[in-house]
């Protein structure tokens, strides 16, 4: 029996330690993972690293609803908006964040106002969902 409680602990310890080493090496590795890198981006004022957080349809003339712009010019209009949304993330902390994962839906505070973010999976990175980003 406690031959069988310690290989089930070992195998606990190696599930988080491969956790870890996962998001280490993809920040993108999970739903909040990618929230924090999102948070971060924004508090720092790095946009370019904000939008990379982003599902790759952020850049389409339907995820923003203009026809006729180029993708450089959709992402100076992308940035733009992060940066014009800058001021919490630079004041305040990401609180409170927690996922449900079967949605991939991250909720977090930040400034004590609610956010909700969809995320889908694209190549085994989460990213935030354009269309459904709330």
């Amino acid at each position: 029996m406690r031959k069988c409680l310690t290989v089930a602990g070992l195998a606990l310890v190696l599930l988080a330690v491969g956790c870890a080493k996962e998001e280490a090496e993809n920040p993108y590795a999970t739903p909040e993972a990618t929230v924090q890198v999102f948070a971060k981006a924004m508090k720092e004022g790095d946009f370019a690293a904000a939008l990379d957080c982003y599902d790759d349809a952020a850049l389409s003339s339907e995820a923003v609803g203009v026809e006729g712009l180029s993708e450089h010019e959709i992402r100076n209009l992308f940035l733009k908006s992060l940066e014009a949304s800058r001021e919490p993330y630079a004041k305040d902390e990401v609180t409170n964040l927690e996922s449900r994962l079967l949605t991939a839906e991250v909720t977090y505070e930040l400034g004590g106002v609610k956010h909700t973010h969809a995320l889908v999976n694209q190549e085994g990175e989460w990213k935030l969902a354009t269309s459904l980003t709330r």
